[in-house]
């Protein structure tokens, strides 16, 4: 039989372990992110806006709406 728990685990760590934990899990996530974007080819600071709305997930005439409300470009 499996039990579920339902109350809530408190883990306890020194301040050391604390900080630890903190920095692991930001260097992964930064790593994650890298990954992410040489995956989409977003490496580069700057991206067409084609490989930007691929990047973002949205068709293209979306990313166009998104630039003409607002969203920040640059023009190179």
């Amino acid at each position: 039989m499996v039990r579920t728990i339902t109350e809530p685990i408190k883990v306890l760590l020194s301040d050391e372990q604390a900080q630890a934990l903190r920095d692991f899990v930001y260097q992964l996530t930064t790593d994650s992110i890298s990954q992410a974007k040489r995956d989409v080819g977003a490496s580069q600071q700057w991206l067409r806006k084609k490989k930007a709305a691929a990047y973002a997930d949205v068709s293209e005439g979306t990313f166009a709406g998104w630039t003409k409300n607002g969203l920040s470009r640059s023009r190179h």
